[in-house]
């Protein structure tokens, strides 16, 4: 019983350095708490974001901590969008796609996953699925298109970030305006970048 409150203690100490900023001292305050308790799953998060803040990066060891993490904790959200986020900025689509799957499996509320996944999904034309994990629903609605999709996808970047959002009502205007379903997406483009554009 001490030994884990020992170990819980180091982890504690390791998210303190973490925050402000002592990379070095996470990781060895994080690292004293696994040997000590190596059931706990929480030092791995702190370590692997610690290596995230080297100067520069250490994504590959982030990565193993990451990893280790949804290993031992698999119903942790965190620890997957942690493993999908590093996967992503290096490049590695395939597997933090199915990272991210997993975010969506266990919160399909969650915004940012929605945000990550939905851009994937439309890269690839996979507008039907995209309008699925964009309204958090497992499957998607008998009629959508792609012009669903996108104005989907923008109204939840507002909250993000108003340039992307303004992108995907641009973006839905250079669709083809002989399809109705486009015309009728149009409408509701223009509408929005005309209330957004004092924004």
């Amino acid at each position: 019983m001490s030994e884990k409150l020992t170990a819980r203690e180091h982890w504690d100490k390791a998210f303190d350095y973490w925050w402000e900023g002592n990379v070095q001292r996470a990781i060895e305050e994080g690292r004293l708490a696994m040997e000590l308790d190596p059931s706990l799953a929480g030092p791995h998060w702190v370590v692997g974001h610690a290596y995230l803040r080297m100067d520069p990066p250490d994504r590959e060891s982030a990565l193993r901590e990451f990893r280790e993490l949804v290993r031992k904790d698999p119903r942790w959200v965190e620890g997957h969008a942690a493993l999908a986020n590093t996967l992503l900025q290096q490049g590695r689509r395939a597997e933090a796609l199915k990272s991210l799957r997993e975010v969506l499996r266990l919160k399909p509320d969650n915004a940012w996953a929605r945000r990550e996944f939905s851009k994937h999904l439309l890269e690839r034309g996979e507008y039907r699925e995209a309008v699925a994990v964009l309204l958090g629903k497992p499957n998607p609605p008998r009629f959508c298109c792609a012009a669903d999709a996108h104005l989907l996808r923008a109204e939840l970047l507002w909250n993000w970030s108003h340039e992307e959002a303004r992108a995907e009502w641009q973006h839905i205007l250079t669709l083809d305006e002989t399809i109705p379903v486009n015309r009728v997406a149009q409408v509701e483009a223009r509408k929005r970048l005309k209330e957004t554009e004092q924004r």
